[in-house]
């Protein structure tokens, strides 16, 4: 991507938050996601609380 070229005047805003305080997804963690692409047993427990928590926030 490209940035702009300012003369003068402007200065770059940057915005910082606490994703689980938005209730956004969080990322897991490097060892979580290579357990996750390793262990099948792990692989199926993560996906069954992914949907017990996805049922919760249906509207």
């Amino acid at each position: 991507n490209l940035d702009y070229v300012i003369v003068s005047g402007a200065r770059r805003q940057e915005n910082r938050w606490d994703p689980t305080e938005n209730g956004q997804i969080v990322p897991e963690t490097k060892e979580t996601q290579k357990r996750l692409f390793d262990d099948a047993m792990f692989k199926l427990e993560h996906k069954t609380g992914d949907a017990d928590a996805s049922k919760l926030e249906k509207p």
